[in-house]
């Protein structure tokens, strides 16, 4: 296992993925702009964990209209 990890050199040759995973890493990298953005950005404290959610659910809403946009473009057109 270690041996195969380590034929893997970064950005010349990178570990495949299947599709699926791509779609799975988009949620900490949401979530990691979120957390930063509204970390930032805030003026209270107190609010930020609900804030950062609603972020969250904000750009996974935008996200999947995206994704929804660009299936019909390709799908009808």
């Amino acid at each position: 296992m270690t041996a195969m990890l380590a034929a893997f050199t970064l950005f010349v040759h990178p570990m495949p993925l299947p599709s699926w995973a791509l779609l799975v890493l988009l949620l900490p990298l949401c979530l990691a702009v979120a957390v930063i953005y509204k970390t930032v950005r805030t003026t209270n404290l107190r609010r930020l964990a609900g804030d950062v959610l609603l972020l969250f659910l904000y750009m996974l809403a935008g996200l999947a209209l995206l994704m929804l946009v660009g299936y019909a473009i390709i799908a009808y057109v």
